[in-house]
């Protein structure tokens, strides 16, 4: 998959976890890491990951943001 591809779905799935991810920041020709303004959490994606790798990790793709605070945009997006 694409860099592109890949940063885009790290993004939508940070989002579901209500992250606000920073610009990623390439650490190689295949890898780029990017972190949640608020909490620190980072989620990486890799083009080419190693036998038995995944090609996007990361806390902020495993784990809630705890640093934002609820509001009602994010309360009405969940009903839904």
């Amino acid at each position: 998959m694409t860099m592109c591809r890949l940063t885009m779905r790290a993004r939508q799935s940070a989002r579901f976890r209500r992250h606000s991810l920073g610009p990623f920041k390439y650490t190689g020709h295949t890898s780029a890491v990017a972190e949640c303004v608020h909490c620190k959490m980072w989620v990486e994606v890799d083009t080419n990951p190693p036998a038995n790798g995944i090609d996007i990790g990361g806390s902020a793709v495993a784990l809630d943001c705890t640093k934002r605070k609820d509001d009602d945009r994010w309360a009405r997006s969940a009903r839904q």
